[in-house]
């Protein structure tokens, strides 16, 4: 993969948090949705989730260890706030 095919931080960020502002889901399943390794989606959930951007909940009713990642209301506000960054910047 060349650089610049590749994704930029706040980019990867954004995709994340969009995607658990339509829907909370598993680890796994976001990875997927986001394009993004194991590696990289745990590196970015551990970042989201010191920021308190998300949570990451047990899901209690399932075996296995799965956990289910919600967005915060903090992690909505920066969301809305880099959407509105973007529309200034163009």
């Amino acid at each position: 993969m060349h650089k610049k095919d590749r994704r930029e931080r706040f980019d990867i960020i954004y995709d994340i948090l969009t995607i658990l502002n339509n829907e909370n889901v598993y680890k796994t399943m976001l990875a997927h949705k986001a394009k993004l390794d194991s590696r990289t989606i745990d590196k970015y959930v551990n970042l989201l989730q010191r920021a308190n951007l998300i949570t990451v909940e047990d899901n209690k009713d399932r075996e296995g260890g799965r956990y289910i990642l919600k967005i915060t209301e903090k992690g909505r506000a920066f969301l809305n706030l880099y959407e509105e960054l973007i529309r200034l910047i163009n």
